[in-house]
């Protein structure tokens, strides 16, 4: 009876946990936890009352403020003289790593960096775990179970034979030659011995596109014995490190270490095995859930087990983990694991390849190095270097390799770089109980440091020129078989990436050419001589300039030093630093690390609270934003939740303004400028007339109903009355996936309207209240606006022009460095713009620059724009939504409302509504959309939300000084949260209602039998029947072939 209870029971498991809210639900549940445990772990704070008074002892509590803004500073600006010094040296085939380690050893070193910079101990510990955590992913979802399966003879025995070789005569050589004892003799052979996949890896990758070393699998042996030499390497290290550094007894420690290390192995495996099952294979952004989910479960496991005491175990456990759970990744997709390995791979390069090594280089002095130390760290190397040759080629002589092979497999595991700089480190920490081993441990940690600077140029070199040659000279096969003696190393490596370079430029050259040939053309044949030999020049100079931004090496240094510039200014505007001297000191005040830590807790408990609110308020169908918003509220109107959750206004202030910017970003990316453009009358003119007409109505209806003052109500009437793109726009683009009204292109149409609308309220917002909150004359202050809003512009095209250059469309890594630059750019603009009081500027700059954006991207990548797109849509449904209305319900303070404040603001709200559905139904009386499309018009233009959230607690921010003004903007702000409250949720329903059932569907398959079908009377001009023609609605082609004035 069991056996067969068991199968039905398994079925319905697999069902439960399959049901799409299920699954949603407990990976969400899985990636807060993760995160959490993380969060705690690096702060030192209770796990149970993580708000509680800090209890651990990381900064410097008399001057927190200046050592964390410092902090975070001297880390950017390493990484972005790492990621420069990395380019560097890759132009003389140097891993850039190298250039990474180079900065941190030239930032310890020279006394002017080292007084300049300044990275907290305990961060750089942090940042060094981080960047393992990546290790490890990428190792564990790089390892090959099915060839391992199927070769599990040989891999294993090159691994581990060579390890042990080099490990033992490293080792041999310490104890008995330098005096090391016979513990940190093994320490000191196995962390240096162990092989670092980042430097032969992406030889091998490349070798194995080009079909070179397939035919004995040599490209897939090589990370099948890594993988078996880093474990074995790993195993030994750490059981030797936790009997080396302790008090205890010998045997007790040793099997209490291989129990922790068997134990985590279970529970990686465990914890992996769930993790195969969340999400779904079929869930929106399955890709980026599952880089959230194994990223928080991996650094939650290593950082929770560090905590306890136990920081290799944890490392085996993150392995087992990243292992297991990406098996059933791998096939349940059409995509398979590529997404997330690419997406590790971003965040290895362009993150954790600079912070680490430059890190690592941070902690090598100079002055601390006798001429003893540096002959013992060369001796070691090369009897290690040299026995790990000599081993690894006999190994692969019994695998039946030829002696070509043997050396490039022996080449491949000998360089060193990522287990060294990520391991080493750590044991100076241990030797924090033992003052007679710290010195000999110190000495390890600089072997490992100069093991990879010597190791990995000379062998990733030896590689990139032997590979190709030995292997294809061996191979014998025609496609390779060229003249090498007139080849470079990345013409034979790059080939094809320069051939697809080549003709991307002559296509765009083309293209450029076929645009100005029209300009050329009219002014040759009206000018001679000397002015078509100018227009030749030019044409010349326009082809060079383009030839030269287009080359890939120049458009990848560009490329990285805009983001960094746009990440430089993001960060200075968020931390409200110095822009040209960001290191300064800033006084004490009275921040400290409880502040930070508390205010780091209150912001994550809100958004996994504010993301679960959301859901819910979806099930029930309504806005997310809408239980995010009653969410707040709770909050700010209960004693106890109010006390809890409070954090500086300054954070508040940039919650809102980052939430903001992605609006903007989302704005402008769905903005279709072709189709507003072509179909500028109607949008245009339905939005500023029922806009207008709108702002009037509120105006007059909130200066005698609320009784507030005529500016601020021209300012309630502004907020009021901007539509919500939050709540609009998702209906329109379900109608338009639908087909639903898209014969007449009703949502298109909506989508422009809201444009019109959205730009014209913000723009006479931000430009009002800089002429009304300053002191400077009025005029002054109408040509400073004018002159930033032309500033804005004229930005908004030029900073839009260069994103069309770069990142080139086939650049590697193209769509994380467009979603990385317009974020970073638009970030600083708005923020940075907001700070110097023209934000008008920065917003138009950045709307504009997004629109530029879409028009390019949409059509040079064969992804598109929809990877951008959906990235955006990730981060302002999963983060900036939650917090902004939250923040916004946090300002809704009950206890100073009464029910005549509620009615009258429902009332000026009512009025606003009722004016605004009037003027669209009368200016579309002339169009030719017939009533019912009319009614959804102008429900689409009902909804209250984003802006409201943004705007609101801005004016009453800058009325703070007023106190007049200051009562009304607080009485405002009441008003925005209840048109949000009540129009988002009432119009949501009905806009998706009344839709679905008034927009007529429209299917192109249909368009040719309907003509077919036309009574061709009405073509030519005849009289029929009116009631027959207008019970029919006109086919795309009619409307299509209607010029603008017939239209509208």
């Amino acid at each position: 009876m069991g056996t067969h209870m068991w199968p039905g029971a398994k079925t319905r498991i697999s069902e439960f946990f399959n049901n799409n809210h299920v699954n949603q639900i407990v990976t969400f549940l899985i990636i807060a936890a993760g995160l959490y445990v993380s969060i705690v772990s690096i702060t030192g704070q209770n796990f149970l009352h993580p708000l509680s008074p800090v209890t651990s002892n990381t900064l410097n509590l008399q001057n927190a403020a200046n050592e964390i803004l410092h902090s975070i500073i001297s880390c950017f600006m390493m990484v972005v003289l790492a990621v420069a010094a990395g380019k560097l040296v890759k132009f003389v085939y140097i891993p850039s790593l190298i250039g990474c380690m180079l900065v941190g050893i030239a930032m310890r070193n020279v006394p002017q960096f080292g007084e300049l910079f300044y990275i907290n101990e305990y961060w750089q510990f942090i940042l060094r775990k981080l960047s393992l955590v990546v290790i490890i992913i990428r190792w564990g979802i790089s390892i090959n179970v099915r060839f391992i399966k199927k070769n599990y003879i040989f891999p294993p025995i090159l691994g581990i034979g060579s390890a042990f070789c080099e490990a033992i005569a490293i080792c041999f050589t310490a104890c008995v030659f330098f005096n090391f004892p016979i513990s940190l003799g093994i320490i000191c052979g196995f962390v240096v011995a162990t092989v670092s996949p980042a430097v032969g890896m992406p030889t091998m990758l490349r070798l194995k596109e080009q079909g070179i070393g397939t035919t004995k699998n040599i490209p897939d042996v090589v990370p099948a014995a890594c993988c078996f030499d880093n474990f074995t390497s790993l195993l030994i290290f750490s059981v030797t490190s936790s009997v080396t550094y302790t008090h205890d007894a010998f045997f007790a420690t040793m099997v209490k270490s291989i129990g922790a290390i068997v134990l985590a192995a279970i529970i990686g495996c465990v914890i992996g095995w769930l993790l195969r099952w969340f999400p779904k294979n079929d869930n929106r952004h399955t890709h980026f859930a599952r880089f959230l989910v194994i990223a928080s479960s991996t650094y939650a496991v290593i950082t929770s087990m560090l905590v306890l005491g136990y920081p290799f175990p944890g490392i085996v456990a993150g392995l087992c983990l990243c292992c297991v759970s990406t098996t059933q990744w791998r096939e349940d997709n059409p995509k398979g694991i590529k997404v997330l390995v690419h997406q590790y791979d971003n965040l290895w390069y362009f993150v954790a390849v600079p912070l680490l090594f430059s890190l690592v280089g941070y902690t090598f002095d100079f002055d601390q190095l006798s001429a003893s130390d540096w002959k013992t760290a060369f001796v070691l190397i090369a009897v290690g270097c040299s026995f790990r040759l000599i081993s690894a080629m006999v190994l692969s002589f019994c695998g039946h390799f030829n002696i070509y092979e043997q050396l490039i497999l022996a080449l491949t595991l000998m360089p060193k770089a990522t287990v060294q700089c990520a391991l080493a480190p750590s044991l100076i920490l241990m030797t924090a109980g033992f003052p007679e081993l710290r010195e000999q441990t110190k000495l390890i940690v600089y072997i490992c440091i100069i093991a990879v600077m010597v190791t990995s140029p000379v062998v990733e070199i030896l590689l990139d020129i032997l590979g190709p040659r030995i292997l294809k000279i061996k191979e014998g096969t025609s496609e390779y078989n060229r003249d090498f003696t007139n080849s470079t190393i990345l013409d034979e490596v790059d080939s094809k990436q320069n051939l697809q370079m080549t003709k991307s430029s002559s296509n765009n050259t083309t293209l450029n050419n076929r645009l100005l040939h029209p300009l050329f053309s009219v002014i040759s044949n009206n000018t001679r001589g000397d002015q078509n030999k100018k227009m030749h020049c030019v044409a010349r100079l326009h082809n060079t300039l383009h030839n030269f931004l287009n080359n890939r090496e120049i458009n990848a240094i560009a490329t990285t030093l805009l983001i960094f510039l746009s990440l430089y200014i993001s960060i200075i505007t968020l931390l409200g630093e110095n822009f040209l001297n960001p290191l300064a000191d800033h006084p004490v005040t009275t921040t400290n690390e409880d502040v930070t830590v508390r205010t780091i807790f209150v912001v994550f408990i809100l958004l996994v609270v504010g993301i679960i609110v959301a859901k819910l308020s979806k099930a029930l169908r309504l806005p997310p934003l809408f239980g995010c918003l009653a969410l707040g509220i709770v909050i700010r109107n209960i004693v106890v939740f109010e006390q809890f959750f409070v954090f500086p206004p300054f954070v508040e202030t940039m919650i809102r303004k980052v939430a903001l910017v992605m609006i903007v970003i989302r704005w402008g990316l769905a903005t279709d400028v072709q189709f507003l453009y072509e179909n500028a009358v109607m949008p245009v003119t339905i939005g500023l007339v029922t806009a207008i007409g709108e702002i009037i109505a509120v105006t007059i209806a909130s200066y005698f109903i609320l009784n507030i003052s005529f500016v601020m109500s021209i300012f309630c009437a502004l907020i009021l009355v901007t539509v919500s793109p939050a709540v609009t726009v998702p209906a329109m683009i379900s109608f338009k996936d639908k087909n639903l009204g898209s014969l007449k292109r009703i949502p298109e149409n909506v989508l422009a309207i809201c444009c019109v609308d959205n730009l014209f309220c913000v723009v006479v917002f931000m430009v009002l209240s800089s002429i009304i909150f300053t002191d400077a004359p009025i005029a002054t202050t109408i040509l400073l606006n004018a002159g930033t809003i032309v500033f804005g512009i004229i930005g908004g095209v030029i900073v839009g022009w260069l994103l069309w250059r770069f990142p080139r469309s086939d650049a590697p890594h193209t769509q994380f460095a467009r979603i990385l630059l317009l974020g970073a750019i638009c970030l600083s603009m708005m923020i940075g713009t907001y700070l110097i009081k023209y934000s008008c500027s920065g917003f138009l700059a950045a709307l504009i620059t997004s629109a530029m954006c879409a028009m390019k991207w949409s059509t040079d990548n064969k992804d598109k724009i929809e990877s951008v797109v959906s990235t955006y849509k990730y981060i302002w449904d999963s983060f900036a939504l939650p917090l902004l209305f939250i923040c916004l319900g946090m300002k809704f303070d009950c206890s100073t409302l009464t029910w005549e404040i509620v009615f009258l603001c429902i009332a000026v709200i009512a009025i606003g509504l009722l004016v605004r559905t009037i003027l669209v139904m009368l200016v579309t009386l002339s169009s030719h959309i017939n009533f019912k499309e009319q009614v959804v018009v102008a429900l689409s233009l009902l909804p209250r939300a984003t802006f409201q959230a943004d705007l609101a607690p801005t004016l009453v921010l800058m009325a703070a000084p007023f106190p007049d003004m200051s009562k009304d903007a607080a009485l405002i702000m009441k008003a925005a949260i209840l048109s949000v409250l009540v129009t988002a949720p009432i119009f949501d329903i009905l806009l998706n209602l009344v839709g679905s059932k008034y927009l007529s569907r429209y299917d192109a398959k249909d368009t040719p039998v309907m003509e077919q079908n036309l009574d061709k009377s009405y073509m030519n001009g005849d009289h029929v029947d009116d009631s027959i023609y207008a019970a029919r609605p006109k086919t795309y082609s009619e409307y299509r072939s209607e010029t603008v004035i017939e239209r509208y």
